[in-house]
């Protein structure tokens, strides 16, 4: 796939056109349609090989000019890298949202499959930076839902995501099938053509980490408490972990908490559902005397955001604690504000 080069900023060098190429599929994983996870690993490899190589030749900015899955199973990228006084760390254009297409009539999505409707909360300062910003968080969410095409019939902050196949092919099945033919062969049935990210529905595994504040009360059979912490939301696709640590106060007694949270997470928008288990070392101290204990039990949460890097989120957890030789039960809620760093 030819990628459109985007406009270059004012000031920049340019240093070096650069290529990477990675063996990351077999030729049989090529032949299936469908393969979208895997596809997405070979691009996100390969463009940061393609950072890498810039980096060293002191470029900060990476254009990509093509990528493409060849029969073989070699995922080839080439860039133009330049040295931009704006920039400091390398900076590659354009992010995968780029390859999404946008269309307005219904029409044009009248052999393609279905898989969403999208929306986004994002802002901006001015009308015009807004709009862009609207666009981009939509093209993004398509690409998280499974699609490769937006249907935006006016200029708003929802749509429907589409999963189309190259050159009007008929519409992607929602399970396809293994294939024993050869790649090629294979390819063209799919209506991929030389690219066969077209015709694997594209689905980003985000990566996402930040630092957040949790605020929350908590309630005992015998008493209530108030705890206040920090958090580090690490988003990894389908899968969330959060280490954190927090202060607590009940009964007189001061507490610290070191604990970690496993979640599931899916997406629906702007926000994130998630539920897994919670679980730390406690330790108490209160008249001078210290105890320690174990705190663990599953959690439910829910995270919306605000803009691009902030949320706000919520958090219930029904915990079994034992200290001492001394069990109880906590039910606790937290409010959590998050920021995200990428």
């Amino acid at each position: 796939m030819v990628v459109v080069r985007p406009e270059i900023p004012d000031g920049c060098q340019k240093v070096q056109d650069i290529e990477r190429q990675i063996s990351c599929l077999s030729r049989r994983e090529v032949g299936q349609v469908g393969t979208t996870s895997a596809v997405d690993g070979c691009r996100k490899t390969a463009e940061d090989e393609l950072r890498n190589q810039a980096g060293d030749l002191g470029a900060n900015l990476i254009v990509v000019t093509s990528r493409a899955l060849q029969p073989s199973g070699d995922y080839v990228a080439t860039a133009s890298s330049y040295r931009c006084a704006q920039f400091a760390d390398p900076r590659l254009l354009p992010d995968a949202a780029s390859e999404v297409r946008v269309v307005t009539d219904a029409s044009a999505v009248s052999a393609c499959r279905r898989v969403g409707e999208v929306s986004t909360g994002r802002g901006g300062k001015t009308a015009s930076e807004r709009s862009q910003r609207v666009l981009e968080g939509l093209r993004e969410e398509t690409l998280d839902a499974g699609g490769n095409t937006l249907l935006r019939p006016n200029d708003e902050r929802s749509g429907v995501a589409y999963l189309c196949a190259a050159g009007g092919a008929p519409p992607i099945p929602a399970h396809a099938e293994v294939s024993d033919e050869p790649p090629a062969q294979s390819l063209r049935q799919a209506g991929a053509g030389s690219d066969v990210r077209a015709a694997t529905a594209p689905v980003r595994t985000e990566t996402k980490t930040g630092v957040g504040v949790a605020f929350g009360n908590g309630w005992e059979p015998s008493t209530n408490f108030r705890f206040a912490g920090l958090r580090v939301p690490i988003h990894l696709g389908s899968t969330r972990l959060e280490p954190g640590v927090r202060a607590q106060r009940w009964d007189g007694a001061l507490a610290l908490q070191l604990d970690l949270g496993v979640y599931h997470q899916a997406r629906t928008g702007s926000t994130f559902l998630y539920g897994g288990v919670r679980g730390g070392i406690l330790h108490a101290r209160a008249n001078d005397v210290g105890e320690t204990g174990v705190r663990i039990g599953p959690g439910l949460g829910a995270e919306h955001f605000l803009a691009d890097r902030w949320s706000l989120g919520f958090e219930a957890a029904f915990l079994y604690l034992r200290v001492q030789g001394t069990n109880n039960i906590d039910l606790e809620g937290s409010l959590l504000l998050r920021a995200y760093w990428n």
